[in-house]
């Protein structure tokens, strides 16, 4: 049996019917009512001591996959609950699971570990590249993948963070980046069509579409001995301008505007190798999937 935390959530709710399409028991777990998935679902706050402990004591799990978080704008705005829910909620999920004696412990990083990163400077981070995060959001993302090193090496569990890239799809309604949906959803549309890239034209961002980000969770579920700690999400490392520009040859509908200052607390690009040659999977271009969904192939 499979527990991931945040099942209610964009990655959370593809992870788990994933999973179940693989034949896995899921529960997902989330502070919010969970209504569509394919699993057992429970209602609950991964802060609350009581909450775990019945929740460890109820069920047997092969893994945990921690996907639960304060997202990045909202961690800026509220510092103290996200360190109560990511720093705290995590670490005391670690200890349950430790205490359960659960094998596996898959954690949802990000790439805001790293920090910012300019292309011209670091070039492609790879995960030997330290890190020095520069905001709330990272630094709550760094001290679980310490604390969870720690409890690999004093508990035997075999604890994996994955550093997720920028996550691309259709039908993510993420008001903070309306764009990451948008270059899907406004290539169907027969008027003109805005969209507005926070960043200068000329900014790289590395994308991931979010089937392939849950398709990296399955196969760290599915794998018996993982070589390392920490993972990137393979990712594309594209300018805003370049993407823009492509997006105009499936639609000349749609137009493009930009923010006049760079990204901060990201590395421009990221090195998704050690993944890619561990695990034997690439994603699917995004050009691809841009142009299937502009086709109707998808979601």
């Amino acid at each position: 049996m499979i527990l991931v935390t945040g099942g209610g959530g964009l990655i959370g709710r593809r992870v788990c019917g994933l999973l179940a399409a693989h034949g896995y028991e899921v529960v997902a777990v989330d502070r919010n009512r969970i209504t569509g998935l394919p699993c057992q679902t429970v209602q609950g706050d991964l802060t609350s001591q009581a909450f775990l402990n019945e929740l460890f004591r109820g069920y047997s799990f092969a893994a945990v996959v921690h996907l639960a978080s304060l997202l990045n704008t909202a961690s800026q705005k509220q510092p103290q609950e996200a360190m109560r829910v990511n720093i705290g909620g995590s670490l005391g999920l670690l200890e349950a699971a430790a205490q359960a004696r659960v094998p596996k412990f898959i954690y949802g990083s990000s790439i805001s570990a790293y920090g910012s990163k300019p292309y011209a400077q670091y070039g492609e981070v790879a995960e030997s590249e330290p890190a020095s995060p520069e905001d709330v959001y990272g630094l709550c993302k760094r001290y679980v993948e310490i604390v969870g090193e720690s409890y690999r090496q004093q508990h035997g569990m075999q604890f994996v963070a994955l550093r997720i890239a920028s996550v691309i799809s259709p039908g993510a309604m993420q008001t903070a980046s309306p764009w990451r949906y948008e270059i899907f959803e406004k290539l169907r549309v027969n008027r003109p069509a805005p969209i507005h890239f926070p960043y200068q034209a000329g900014q790289r961002f590395p994308l991931i579409y979010l089937d392939d980000v849950a398709e990296v969770i399955r196969r760290f579920v599915a794998e018996t001995r993982i070589a390392e700690t920490i993972y990137n999400t393979p990712a594309e490392n594209w300018r805003f301008g370049e993407l823009a520009t492509y997006l105009q040859t499936l639609n000349s509908q749609i137009e493009f505007t930009y923010g006049s200052t760079p990204a901060s607390g990201l590395p421009e690009a990221i090195n998704g190798c050690r993944f890619i040659h561990e695990f034997g999977f690439s994603p699917i271009p995004v050009k691809e999937r841009l142009r299937c969904f502009l086709e109707g192939g998808g979601n």
